[in-house]
């Protein structure tokens, strides 16, 4: 891009960070030899928001009194390149709180008198929107979901984090996951919450935290079946 003025540089300006198209063909098959059409796009806008999208095309003629497709092309039979059987789009971004002191990890906790403060508490949340399509014969159906995460380093050993969704069609929260992390120097306390819908759990564990003893833990769990 140029500006105005001609002294000024070429300043470039990516468009997408990724475009495929993707089919095959089976020369084997009776019919229907040709796969449906696949595209996929991504992109980062803003240097902020990351957006992606997905396209499948059945490229065969749709028999509306069948509610099948049939082995003839489409754009053969005035029905244009296919049909569109699923597309999404979704659009996503990350905010972090700004690095700050390292923490005394001796101390176990942040310090509240000289070195930190509950304002330096490293932070991460994720927002982001999807929206789904899906046609696979005569009927379609459109979702549109919110999904929001979380990431909380309250103190240097122990970390809290979370997901979410809800959506907007049916006004529900969806799939919900808390959780609590502690270490424990040579041990993992962890706490792993499903607070609602029809797999809510939840399981404490105590496990060793070296990898060649992983396995040693203790569980404590109540399964989706007990509630």
């Amino acid at each position: 891009i140029n500006g105005k003025d001609s002294t000024q540089k070429e300043r470039k300006v990516k468009l997408l960070d990724q475009l495929n198209f993707a089919s095959s063909y089976n020369f084997l098959r009776d019919s229907m030899k040709l796969a449906p059409l696949r595209m996929n796009a991504a992109t980062v806008i803003a240097s902020k928001f990351n957006l992606s999208s997905e396209v499948n095309v059945n490229p065969y003629y749709l028999s509306k009194k069948d509610s099948s497709f049939v082995d003839k092309l489409a754009i053969k039979n005035g029905q244009g390149l296919g049909q569109i059987t699923r597309a999404n789009l979704t659009v996503g971004t990350t905010f972090r709180s700004k690095a700050k002191k390292v923490a005394d990890q001796s101390m176990g906790d942040y310090q509240l008198g000289g070195g930190f403060q509950p304002s330096n508490i490293p932070w991460s949340m994720n927002a982001g929107f999807a929206l789904e399509y899906n046609k696979p014969l005569l009927e379609r159906n459109i979702t549109q979901v919110l999904n929001l995460g979380g990431e909380f380093q309250i103190t240097p050993r122990w970390h809290l984090g979370g997901t979410t969704n809800y959506n907007l069609k049916t006004k529900e929260v969806g799939y919900t996951t808390i959780n609590i992390d502690c270490d424990l120097h040579c041990w993992v306390l962890s706490f792993q919450w499903l607070p609602i819908g029809y797999y809510k759990s939840y399981v404490f564990s105590l496990r060793i935290k070296a990898n060649t003893l992983k396995d040693i833990k203790l569980d404590k769990r109540k399964p989706f079946q007990a509630f």
